[in-house]
């Protein structure tokens, strides 16, 4: 059953119980936003203005050590951030489907995606570590972002 209300749009003490829930961790309040991190993933929650809403969630997401061979791990650990994703942003059909193909693109073919659904938008950018091997992504939802500039390099 889709959900009422996306995440990004709910009360931002709802947002951060529940995003502590999905990632399992506790978000801490910092002064221009709320953080969580537990071992390799985490996520970034940055309030408007008034901060009873947030505006931008981001996260960076180790694809793949091995590029385009994730480990277990790193398959659990995608499918915990699809999730938290899924929350946040508006229901559209194939979600789950969409967020997998577009985070396996931007392991294979560093291919940037984007999905603009009721004015949000989920962005997911590949990018390499400087300091680690791999193959990342920037994955923000947001209602703020030119969409196109999120997938310019």
């Amino acid at each position: 059953m889709a959900q009422e209300v996306p995440g990004i749009d709910r009360p931002s003490a709802e947002v951060v119980e529940r995003m502590g829930s999905i990632l399992r961790c506790q978000m801490r309040r910092y002064p221009y936003a709320f953080n969580c991190v537990r071992g390799p993933i985490g996520m970034a929650l940055y309030p408007n203005g008034s901060g009873d809403r947030f505006n931008l969630a981001e996260t960076d997401l180790l694809i793949a050590r091995d590029p385009g061979k994730p480990n277990e791990r790193e398959k659990a650990n995608a499918q915990t951030i699809i999730d938290a994703v899924i929350y946040l942003a508006p229901s559209w059909p194939n979600a789950r489907e969409w967020l997998e193909s577009a985070i396996a693109a931007a392991d294979t073919s560093m291919a940037c995606s984007y999905m603009k659904v009721q004015g949000v938008v989920v962005s997911i950018r590949p990018f390499h570590h400087v300091d680690a091997l791999g193959n990342y992504a920037n994955i923000y939802v947001t209602k703020n972002f030119d969409i196109y500039s999120l997938c310019e390099y």
